[in-house]
């Protein structure tokens, strides 16, 4: 057992948990579009990002000392000369679970706010009076062209 080792991982999941609770907390604020919660948790996830890049350079350098090459691929490389007990291995793939879990919410969220800016940027567009829209198709599945429209109101 390492237990610098082991302490360090530990810190590393406890901040994963934490950022996957943001990231959970997040898609509620999008799905609700509450924007100063959405204001608010951007902060909270740019300080936990900060974290985990800290401890992963600590992470690297741990490995550096014992001269194995740094990032997942050199942990992995270190776990495996542990006994197969080591609470550094359990603890470790518990990280690459949450990290995996967090990688998850992250991209549906990031899916989230492209479909909200997709709807925004149509709705400017039919303010403006020119909507950006594919090929309108007829009865007979012909496609049918578009005539541009004028604007609403002016200002």
């Amino acid at each position: 057992m390492h237990p610098r080792l082991d302490e360090l991982l530990t810190a590393t999941r406890e901040c994963s948990q934490r950022l996957l609770e943001v990231l959970q907390d997040e898609d509620l604020a999008l799905r609700r579009t509450d924007a100063d919660r959405i204001d608010q948790i951007t902060a909270a996830k740019q300080a936990l990002v900060r974290e985990m890049e800290s401890y992963q350079a600590a992470q690297d350098r741990f490995l550096a000392t014992h001269k194995i090459p740094p990032g997942p691929r050199g942990m992995e490389d270190y776990l495996q000369t542990l006994p197969g007990d080591a609470p550094e291995r359990a603890t470790w793939r518990s990280l690459q679970t949450l990290i995996d879990q967090c990688r998850n919410r992250n991209r549906i969220n990031g899916g989230l706010v492209a479909l909200s800016r997709q709807h925004v940027q149509q709705a400017l567009e039919i303010l403006k009076g020119s909507p950006e829209t594919g090929p309108i198709y007829g009865r007979n599945g012909e496609a049918l062209s578009a005539t541009r429209t004028s604007p609403l109101a002016k200002a």
